[in-house]
């Protein structure tokens, strides 16, 4: 994931983190921990109730050990959707960061995070988004998401377990991390753990180049990200057709009809069948 600096210079910054787990949770857990240099103290962090536990837990926990107090976006069970009159309630001069995610890994809801976006940087919050579910399903723009920090992991989208972030590099420079003398200090270097993980940084390539090979387009003297945006286009349309063929099966009821959703459906079959 690459994202453009807001400074207009043109300038990109990506970086990845291998943990443990060498998934979401590593960069979450870490950027949890750091974003509290920011202010975090004596201050509120705003999250919201459909995002995946792991990375709502990290946050939680990173707001706690600073004093801070969480608030939460509410959610409302008939539509699935983010309470928007919530957000405007509980964001505010104290917000020090808002954590949402960009589509919801059950239902698939898409929370206008652009919307979000403008009401953290309002108050003067950070927007923290978890795109795991919705850099699967949906092509990724940082920028016009309005997010100062996107997380994601590859395996969603056929690539390796690892964790990714892609940041604004001014957060990024604000953001220090116990390091050895001889580590680099530069951005984004200073968050990797010693040499980079090659074999994944290898696989999420591939997973990216396959992508854009749904496009159709054979012609790789093009620019890739061209055919990222034909590949994504190409799925999508795919998934809508596979998304009609299963409401319409008979005593099948589908959940989550929410005008912007990612593709995830729950299905419960009625009528004594078991499965669909």
């Amino acid at each position: 994931m690459i994202i453009r600096d807001r400074t207009g210079t043109g300038g990109e910054v990506t970086t990845q983190f291998r943990g443990i787990l060498q998934s979401l949770m590593a960069p979450t857990e870490t950027i949890s921990g750091l974003i509290g240099q920011m202010g975090f103290i004596s201050g509120q962090a705003m999250l919201e109730q459909m995002g995946l536990q792991g990375s709502i837990n990290a946050i939680v926990q990173a707001a706690q050990a600073r004093g801070a107090a969480v608030r939460w976006i509410d959610l409302d069970p008939e539509t699935t959707e983010l309470d928007l009159a919530s957000a405007e309630r509980v964001i505010g001069e104290r917000t020090r960061v808002v954590a949402v995610t960009a589509a919801s890994n059950l239902l698939g809801t898409k929370p206008p995070v652009r919307r979000i976006a403008r009401l953290a940087h309002r108050a003067g919050a950070l927007l923290y988004v978890d795109g795991v579910h919705y850099a699967a399903h949906a092509l990724v723009d940082v920028e016009e998401l309005g997010a100062d920090m996107f997380v994601c992991s590859p395996y969603k989208f056929l690539g390796p377990h690892c964790g990714v972030v892609a940041a604004d590099p001014a957060v990024l420079e604000d953001l220090r991390i116990d390091k050895l003398a001889p580590a680099t200090d530069d951005v984004p270097e200073r968050f990797e753990f010693g040499t980079l993980p090659y074999e994944l940084m290898a696989g999420t390539t591939a997973a990216i180049d396959f992508l854009a090979s749904l496009s159709g387009e054979r012609d790789e003297t093009s620019h890739r990200r061209e055919r990222v945006v034909a590949g994504f286009e190409a799925l999508h349309a795919h998934e809508q057709r596979l998304q009609a063929r299963l409401e319409a099966v008979e005593n099948a009821v589908a959940h989550g009809r929410m005008p912007a959703r990612a593709a995830a459906l729950d299905l419960i079959a009625a009528s004594g069948r078991e499965e669909i």
